[in-house]
């Protein structure tokens, strides 16, 4: 059940590029993508891990038990890495949110460029 839930979340955050790491840590964009395709990575792993215990089953290697254990160890290991990940990717965001952005450096007008062209129609209006 808990694998559905980490494979549909990890889905939702990247579609929407938002992904939540609990309380009032939010990351956006890019950094809530890349974060959900860790948490995505649980279904290769999943069907890998499923193909090796099926072979190690199948030439008695192990005895019975193991497969369930691997399957949690698995999911527990990403949901870890996907948090640590979360995290690191947050700080780098609360970092660039303390940068302060005036309108020109996001590429906004600004009235003393010489190289913008006055005739143009796509120039904001002038404020006398």
């Amino acid at each position: 059940m808990l694998e559905i839930f980490v494979i549909v979340y990890g889905l939702i955050a990247m579609v929407r590029g938002k992904f939540s790491l609990g309380g009032d840590k939010v990351l956006f964009g890019w950094r809530a993508r890349v974060t959900a395709g860790v948490m995505l990575c649980y279904l290769p792993l999943a069907f890998l891990t499923g193909v090796v215990l099926a072979v190690i089953d199948r030439l008695d290697l192990i005895e019975g038990g193991g497969t369930i254990m691997f399957t949690i160890a698995w999911l527990l290991v990403i949901i870890v890495i996907t948090l640590l990940v979360g995290n690191m990717l947050y700080k780098g965001q609360l970092a660039e949110d303390d940068e302060p952005q005036t309108y020109e450096s996001v590429g906004g007008y600004t009235p003393n460029n010489p190289d913008i062209d006055l005739d143009s129609p796509y120039r904001p209006p002038r404020s006398s």
